[in-house]
């Protein structure tokens, strides 16, 4: 056997294959001849006989570790990831203090969709080896698979401490920590990718995002604002395309439909109505219907002189922005002549703004000192 080992070692494929033939009834060695037959068929590139000899392999000594975890990564290239799983099982005893064995179950499970028993895995290669950013990387990722938005963002912080400059780590680590509401740190994330690299777009538009949610709207809408105008000025030829790719998703390049509304409605208030004709039948070819942005299109319509569109578009919207819905229909009814509707309208807006109770306690308040004061 050590005839056979030392050929593959030297890459001399034939010679290996001919030892390691004649060894495969020795009882001894069969099983070890048995899995170099299995590696040298994978170099070769003949994955489906390898498997087949690593297989015999486990099956004739099923306690060598080694055996197992190289079957398990046969089948993993092959795209039997459940299979791999099977065989990769969860290392017990001394075996679980090694990060290799992990490792190995970790790719398993993500070829087989487990996103569970891969956040384990490779939390566990993270643990024994700490200095491994990729391991970081992964457990994060899995974790976000999984929902579990804070424990991902832990673990995409580390990855990001140990490799600064890989930019979609830091943007996978900004989007879990704005799904766990962690607005402070995806700020101060946002702002190193922007360092970096002023024309990020996408980068610009989830710090507008993380601004308004920490109520410094003014800061969003500048943010906001900057995007579009880089946006515009990259490629002015297809202006819907560049303000679309504002909107795209880096984890899976689809386009987030919310901010597109989000950047069809400052389009709309910064009076920048080319560029909202532009976005509306890009967005459409995009698959976003059009009562999503329908509030953006009444803007424009009433701003270019036409109420009566402007209110059948309001009449058509599926607005998740209740003020600005509110406000444009207040706006189109008074240009209507329509005084008492314009009035429900501003009414139905008041009572829209967060938290408009908390504010009419304020002013009942403010009015019995202004008038203690009087007195």
């Amino acid at each position: 056997f050590r005839k056979a080992l030392d050929a593959f070692r030297r890459d001399d494929l034939r010679a290996a294959r001919l030892a390691a033939l004649n060894l495969r009834d020795t009882p001894p060695v069969a099983a070890a001849a048995e899995h170099l037959l299995g590696l040298i068929d994978c170099r070769e590139g003949a994955l489906e006989e390898g498997i087949g000899h690593l297989r015999r392999a486990v099956e004739l000594d099923g306690a060598n570790p080694g055996f197992r975890l190289m079957l398990a990564r046969a089948l993993v290239d092959a795209g039997r990831g459940a299979e791999a799983l099977a065989i990769a099982e969860a290392p017990t005893g001394a075996a679980a203090q090694h990060p290799d064995p992990w490792r190995v179950r970790a790719e398993a499970a993500a070829s087989a969709g487990d996103s569970a028993a891969a956040a384990e895995a490779w939390g566990r290669v993270a643990a024994l080896a700490p200095g491994d950013w990729q391991a970081w990387t992964n457990a994060g990722n899995a974790l976000a698979m999984l929902g579990r938005w804070g424990e991902a963002g832990d673990a995409l912080a580390e990855a990001v401490k140990l490799n600064p400059a890989e930019r979609p780590i830091r943007r996978n680590l900004v989007s879990a920590l704005a799904q766990a509401g962690r607005f402070d740190e995806v700020v101060l994330e946002v702002e190193t990718l922007l360092a970096a690299d002023p024309e990020d777009g996408t980068a610009r538009m989830l710090l507008a995002r993380a601004l308004s949610e920490l109520g410094r709207h003014q800061d969003s809408l500048d943010q906001y604002d900057e995007a579009v105008s880089r946006a515009l000025a990259r490629n002015e030829r297809d202006p819907g395309a560049a303000l679309l790719d504002l909107a795209r998703r880096q984890s899976d390049r689809t386009i987030d439909a919310e901010m597109v509304k989000s950047i069809a409605a400052l389009l709309e208030r910064t009076n920048r109505l080319e560029a909202v004709d532009a976005l509306l039948p890009a967005a459409g070819r995009a698959g976003i219907a059009p009562g999503q942005l329908a509030n953006a299109a009444a803007g424009a319509a009433l701003r270019r002189g036409d109420p009566e569109r402007a209110k059948a578009l309001l009449d058509s919207a599926e607005s998740t922005d209740a003020v600005y819905h509110y406000r444009l229909r207040a706006k189109t009814e008074d240009a209507l002549g329509n005084p008492a509707a314009a009035f429900a309208a501003a009414t139905a807006m008041n009572r829209a703004v967060e938290d408009h109770d908390g504010w009419r306690r304020k002013a009942a308040d403010y009015r019995a000192r202004i008038r203690a004061m009087q007195d």
